[in-house]
């Protein structure tokens, strides 16, 4: 319910009413569990209402106060409207002085517009510009508190959930501090200033009425619990869905490469459906609520109109018992205490939302006071000052991860590291080697033992000061959603252009050069636009960027190609001829990469089993040596300390993912302080003018509801229609005191008080009616909306997904909102038939009884509706929607909610929190403006409906002092049309924020109508009957990516493979690698050429992409793993696994590091509680399962360690026998065993052939070979 419109709603007779709806998806929450829920959460304790005041200042303490005070001011001036209302009708009994009366009303109706246009103004606009001001304070804040939270704070948290969190709490809380607020102060001063009059002028009705009070409070309690109901589990089953659909978004290559679009198509609509249900019965409980309440209203006059005429008519005192009653201080008692019990009803909803306030300002506080155990904030960061890191001790160090505490990752591990050493970290996956690059970073905190640097422990060391001596560069490089320049600059904002470009000169950032944009190139939801490769790079120039004393390396060189490797190490091996004393720890699983350390630690289960140079461990023959030998036999050589003789080559796919690098090749789309305020409004504006929203194509969606209309517009016409009705009613009641003879005024009021008992159940069996089936409807349509938006959206090619317009969050967004807003035009079934009974009813009956007083006041009634509407948008300012700044400040938190570890390893979490800050700027600038406007035309609402009230009294004051109406007609003919037009104002409330809907509905539209070019849900090509499924061959075929047409990436290449063969891929980046795995998946089709497959040729483009998709298998260098158990996530997208199968597949994936849980461990988000080696081995155990019969292998194996490597190579090569095989390598020894080697360089292939035939060629895979 609306209950601000009560203040503009004049007599009781008109409760405004709005259908029950859930917060708007701008400030939709998302459930830290993805799972369903089977029990509802337990509700988290409020705090102090006035310790939401925390961030604010004094004069904003005073402006809150100021605008409580007008709606104190504004209540008084409603109780002494309805007093001024009831009076004006003692004119009645006498004509001679009706003129006189009238002017007297009129002029006290003129004094009250004034002062309702004042505190209305005062009111909303001081409350709301102080909840604007309080937004962005507190989100800063709130953000600010979560990035300086333990990593161990968000190992046991879904980062993805906290950004929705972040935003549902703020909103809630500034809701409570802002219009709810005065809405409160309003309604409680109408409360107790009404009772004080209602008793003052009759203090027996008034305790008659009193006591009916309680079944209101009936209705009052099912409203709230249906609302309680529909914002608490029903939203949280929304938000559930939401968090499976970003996740799903997210992982779009991967969903599409494994073909299961309809199973998490149907993992979202599963729980759509509790989430309806909900919906649905708590939209019946409003209407139950509201049309119960309404009984009790209408039930109501009728008692206190039949006792107050029995104390009248018996001569009963009133008006401190100095006068007999009147009819007058019948009508006023009457109104005073009702508008009294009215406001007292209508404290319910803001209440709420004020307790609402302090429940979302308790998860707020929780976050503010949580003080963690290891970072430190500002001002609190006051340990000692750190210049240079000359060593870092380890002593007797055991740790286990707070999310798996039963299981220790480092035993007793004790060593030393010395300033300027190189030092390096091997062992296999899950060995511990990460986790001390964690701890050397000070993430953690260790469980027993001591961390030292330069002979302090490290906890008593500042730690702002300590990682900004640490440059880090991890296997799996993160990048955050904006330009390459800010990227490289995070952690060294204050870096001189010189420094800048030397740092990625030294990292080898060559491709910047041939990006439209250089450094100003926009890289896309988590690097998205740029290769494995060049990620890495990148993040390696951040790191050199900040001139460390301590560079950490984990697997930094990874992702690189053999020629930017080596260049890379050399630069790396150079540091320490800087002069500059710079300590290289690198955590490394091919070993050659660390031959030329001083110091080389051997890692087993948590445990240093072996430490020394190469040469010793050599000499040592032990793990290390193992370690080396089964590394070497993979490579094909033997066991040498020589690194020149077990030098690896690393090949990498340099535009992975589309080379997509410059896709957006705009640094409008970064995360930098731009204006796209205006085109967005521009649009928006464009759009409102021209479009013309498909109500039968909305109807289309809600069709199995079709039969709910007949009931729903029933229900809402004679809920509707009420109001006038009861003005009938109520002026039939009024003119029955003016009866000179007593007994025919109590034949009057009897016959009156039957009206009222049957438009009781009129409102009671019209609220159901309307509200319950009106709910079914919107909920129905909501609920297949969503649905279907995912479904299109994963049936759409993956060129729409490299959009940077299309980023998971923004789509996530998108997803939410449309479906909920376009939802909302079923709601205006009810409100245009609502308005319908209003208008029907209220304009016949004021017609038929005086056409000049109906005429007349029918002029006013354009100006009663313009003022009701826009109150209705004053109120509304709050929830408005932020715009492109408010996604952009959303986006900026969800990146850094995502990847943490990057973000404090960077050390910039100032730098986005500052950027957040001068992002929302803007909107709390925007957002003050809309305050103040709204309080302008909210007050100027006010005061229109006292005029227009004032005139409607002169006019037909005067056609009853001309004889021309006698007072029935014309009163019953003025409150007739007066309130069908407050009908039609109140109805149209019903609508919410029709652009709003408009607008969502054109953008729902326009993403359903786009036409996949490759749609992988409704494949409309054919299954080939074949037998060599894995012959494949590419003609000709050229190829850009859709955002980067300008950079042609493959180059007419021809190839053939012969089914079973086996084909290794290699050469420099940027040749066109991995574009050749996305077109054999046929993610992309060709601009030019063909691919044929099987042995007739047949067309990819003909045939079924799911069947053919399901006959592949796919191991990516960054496997991406869902947030569930393991079993789940080697399973994924098969279907009937046998056990035997299963248990063949882990055996040769090497799946031997589960836990007590087994296959019911769970993996985290994204995987984060297994090593990179671990993921990588469900990875590949995930694709056997398929039993595909072509394998791609991208960089398969790169994550393991030697020992690791060596068996799950060997299972490969077995497994792989009868497929036909894609492989790209870094290291070619792992393909030099393919029977066809393609080498691509600038999108075409150079040499192709087997091993023995290109080196003999001496031409380009030769020398890649020598390198």
């Amino acid at each position: 319910v609306d209950f601000a419109r009560l203040s503009w709603s004049a007599p009781p007779l008109v409760m405004s009413k709005v259908a029950p709806t859930r917060r708007d998806p701008d400030t939709v929450g998302t459930e830290d569990d993805r799972k369903p829920q089977t029990s509802k959460p337990s509700k988290p304790p409020s705090v102090s209402y006035f310790k939401l005041f925390t961030f604010s200042t004094a004069p904003e303490k005073v402006l809150f106060l100021v605008g409580c005070g007008g709606g104190v001011v504004q209540g008084i001036s409603q109780i002494l409207m309805f007093i001024t209302f009831s009076e004006a009708f003692d004119f009645a009994a006498s004509s001679s002085s009706v003129r006189d009366r009238v002017w007297t009303a009129v002029a006290e109706f003129l004094r009250l517009a004034a002062i309702a246009f004042a505190s209305g103004a005062v009111q909303s606009g001081c409350t709301q510009a102080f909840s604007e001001l309080q937004k962005g304070r507190i989100r800063k804040a709130y953000f600010q508190a979560v990035t300086r939270q333990d990593i161990a704070w968000f190992d046991v948290r879904t980062a993805g959930s906290l950004p929705s969190r972040i935003q549902n709490d703020i909103d809630v809380m500034c809701m409570g501090i802002g219009d709810k607020a005065g809405l409160v102060a309003l309604h409680s001063s109408m409360c107790v200033t009404g009772l004080i009059f209602g008793f003052v002028r009759g203090w027996r009705i008034a305790i008659c009425m009193l006591l009916c009070f309680p079944f209101m409070g009936v209705g009052a309690a099912i409203m709230g619990k249906a609302m309680k109901d529909s914002q608490g589990e029903t939203q949280s089953w929304y938000n559930q869905a939401g968090a499976v659909a970003e996740e799903v978004l997210f992982a779009i290559r991967t969903v599409v490469s494994f073909g299961t679009e309809r199973k998490e198509l149907e993992r979202y609509t599963a729980l759509l459906g509790p989430a309806r249900k909900g919906g649905v019965a708590a939209q019946f409980q409003m209407g139950l609520g509201m049309g119960y309440t309404f009984a009790v209203i209408e039930a109501m006059y009728g008692v206190a109109f039949w006792f107050g005429a029995r104390l009248m008519l018996d001569g009963f005192f009133g008006v401190f018992e100095a006068r007999i009653l009147q009819g007058g201080d019948v009508f006023s008692v009457f109104f005073c205490v009702l508008m009294a019990g009215f406001a007292l009803g209508q404290l319910g909803e803001p209440a709420q939302s004020l307790r609402g306030a302090c429940i979302a300002g308790a998860s707020f506080f929780e976050v503010i006071n949580e003080r963690p155990k290891v970072e430190q904030g500002a001002g609190e960061d006051t340990g000692l000052e750190v210049v240079e890191i000359d060593s870092i001790v380890f002593a007797d160090v055991r740790f286990a991860y707070p999310a798996r505490p039963e299981i220790t990752v480092l035993n007793r591990a004790s060593f030393s590291i010395q300033a300027g050493q190189k030092v390096a970290f091997v062992g296999e996956s899950g060995s511990g080697k990460s986790t001390i690059i964690a701890l050397i970073e000070r993430f953690y905190d260790a469980a027993d033992g001591t961390v030292s640097v330069n002979n302090i422990d490290i906890r008593a060391l500042r730690l702002s000061s300590l990682r900004k001596l640490m440059g880090f560069v991890g296997q799996e490089p993160v990048l955050f959603c904006t330009s390459l320049r800010n990227n490289i600059r995070y952690g060294s904002p204050n870096a001189s252009t010189a420094d800048l470009e030397k740092a990625c000169k030294d990292a080898q950032l060559d491709f910047v050069s041939k990006l439209p944009n250089g450094l100003d190139t926009f890289v896309g939801s988590g690097g998205s636009q740029f290769s494995g490769g060049q990620k890495q790079r990148v993040a390696l120039a951040r790191a050199l960027l900040k001139k460390p004393s301590v560079l950490l390396l984990d697997e930094a060189t990874s992702a690189l190609d053999s020629t930017s490797e080596r260049m890379v190490q050399e630069t790396l091996d150079a540091l320490s001829s800087t002069g500059r004393k710079v300590t290289t720890i690198s955590v490394a699983h091919r070993l050659t990469t660390v031959i030329n350390s001083d110091v080389i630690f051997v890692l087993q289960r948590g445990v240093i089993v072996e430490s020394g140079d190469h040469n010793t461990l050599m000499e040592q023959k032990g793990v290390y040596f193992g370690l080396v030998a089964s590394q070497a036999g993979a490579d094909g050589v033997s066991p040498s300390v020589s690194r020149a003789q077990v030098k690896e080559s690393a090949v990498e796919e340099e535009e992975k993912a589309g080379s997509k690098e410059g896709a957006s090749g705009k640094a409008s789309h970064g995360l930098t302080v731009h204006d796209e305020e205006d085109p967005e409004k521009a649009r928006a504006a464009a759009v409102l003018k021209t479009y013309k929203t498909p109500l039968l194509r909305l109807a289309k969606f809600c069709r199995p509801e079709w039969i709910c209309v007949l009931p729903a517009v029933v229900g809402a016409l004679a809920f509707g229609a009420k109001d006038p009705v009861l003005a009938i009613v109520l002026t039939e009641s009024m003119e029955a005191f003016s009866f000179p003879d007593k007994e025919e005024t109590w034949d009057a009021v009897k016959d009156t008080t039957g009206y009222f008992a049957m438009l009781a159940v009129s409102a009671l069996v019209g609220g159901v009616l309307q509200f319950g089936f009106v709910g079914m409807m919107k909920e129905g349509m909501t609920s297949r909306m969503r649905a279907a938006t995912l479904e299109h959206m994963l049936r759409m090619e993956v060129g729409f997904h490299d959009d940077p317009d299309h980023t998971p969050a923004k789509l996530s967004y998108a997803l939410q909102t449309y479906a909920f807003r376009a939802g909302n035009m079923m709601s205006g079934l009810g409100a245009y038939a609502g308005v319908l009974g209003a208008l029907g009813v209220g304009l016949g009956v004021g017609f038929w009884k005086s056409w000049r007083v109906a005429g007349m006041i029918l002029l006013s009634f354009p100006v009663t509706a313009a003022a009701q509407a826009v109150a209705m948008q004053a109120t509304m300012m709050g929830s408005k929607s932020d715009g492109e700044e408010m996604k952009m400040v959303t986006q900026v938190m969800s990146d850094a909610c995502n990847n943490v570890r990057t973000l404090r390893s960077a050390g910039a979490e100032a730098s986005l929190v500052g950027l957040v800050e001068r992002l929302q700027e803007k909107v709390v600038r925007a957002g003050v403006r809309r305050a103040v406007l709204g309080g302008f035309s909210f007050g100027v609402s006010q005061a229109v409906t006292f005029l227009v009230f004032g005139f409607g009294f002169w006019w037909a004051g005067e056609m009853i002092a001309n004889g021309t109406n006698d007072f029935g007609e014309a009163m019953t003919s003025m409150t007739c049309i007066l309130f069908g037009a407050m009908g039609l104002g109140t109805s149209a409330s019903f609508l919410g924020d029709v652009s709003k809907t408009k607008l969502a509905c054109h953008d729902l539209f326009q993403l359903l109508d786009r036409k996949s070019e490759i749609d992988g849900l409704s494949p409309q090509g054919s299954v080939p009957v074949a037998s060599k499924l894995g012959q494949v061959e590419f003609e000709a075929v050229a190829f850009a990516y859709p955002f980067r047409k300008e950079v042609v990436v493959l180059k007419s290449i021809t190839f053939k493979v012969e089914n079973g063969d086996s084909v290794g891929l290699c050469g420099p980046s940027g040749g066109g690698k991995s574009t050749i795995f996305a077109m054999l998946q046929r993610f992309y089709d060709p601009a030019g050429g063909s691919i044929f497959i099987t042995e007739n040729r047949t067309p990819l483009s003909t045939v079924d992409i799911r069947w053919w998709r399901s006959k592949i298998g796919v191991v990516g260098q960054e496997p991406i793993l869902f947030d569930t158990t393991v079993g789940n996530n080697i399973t994924y997208g098969s279907s009937d696994v046998k056990a035997a199968w299963l248990e063949k597949c882990k055996e040769m994936a090497k799946i031997d590091f589960l836990g007590p849980d087994g296959m019911e461990t769970a993996v985290g988000p994204k995987g984060s509680r297994l090593s990179g080696g671990q993921k990588q081995r469900l990875a590949i155990c995930r694709a056997l399962v398929r039993d595909p019969a072509i394998m791609i292998l991208d960089e398969a194996t790169s994550a393991l360690d030697s020992a690791s490597e060596t068996v799950v190579q060997a299972a490969l090569d077995n497994c792989l026998e009868g497929r036909t095989s894609f492989a790209i390598a870094h290291r070619l020894s792992t393909i030099q065993n393919s029977k066809v080697i393609l080498v691509c360089a600038e999108g075409v292939i150079v040499e192709s052939g087997s091993h023995d035939e290109l080196m003999a060629a001496d031409g380009v895979y030769a020398k890649l070979q020598n390198q």
